[in-house]
């Protein structure tokens, strides 16, 4: 039988954010999820960020809050998820974020979701052109792909 691995605090900080947030997707995908599901949602996604917020950097937590704004928005949670998208939105800006990391799309979908028209579209303008503006052809289909739904 093989040693255990044993990961110092930092290492294991990071495997669970990485881990935690990437247990999120097939969850978002899913099409008829349980409620015991969508609370699991929420809670990989406060988790994930936690982890990230002792070890990460400032595009982790912006990432943190894009995936709780997605979150929130999917279960239809107008005031968290305007309110992530809002943190997300004011990391982006603060540390001049640009390409795959602009906050535009979380702020569309949040006023969509908010019954805020104007302000829904005038985000999702400036997500499609940011989204065009993606060097990476990979990063740009995933862009995107992940858009497309708004």
């Amino acid at each position: 039988m093989s040693e255990p691995t044993i990961l110092n605090e930092e290492a294991a900080h990071k495997k669970f954010a990485v881990d935690w947030f990437n247990k999120i997707w097939p969850l978002l995908q899913k099409e008829n999820r349980t409620a015991e599901e969508n609370e699991m949602m929420i809670h990989l996604a406060h988790t994930s960020l936690f982890h990230w917020l002792h070890v990460g950097t400032a595009i982790n937590e912006q990432r943190g809050e894009w995936m709780l704004a997605r979150v929130s928005t999917i279960l239809e949670d107008k005031t968290k998820a305007l309110h992530h998208a809002k943190r997300c939105l004011a990391l982006t800006e603060k540390n001049d974020f640009k390409d795959f990391d602009l906050a535009y799309e979380s702020m569309a979908r949040a006023y969509a979701l908010n019954a805020m028209p104007t302000e829904s579209k005038r985000y999702l303008s400036l997500a499609k052109d940011a989204g065009e503006q993606i060097a990476e052809n990979g990063d740009r289909d995933l862009f995107m792909n992940v858009n497309q739904s708004i």
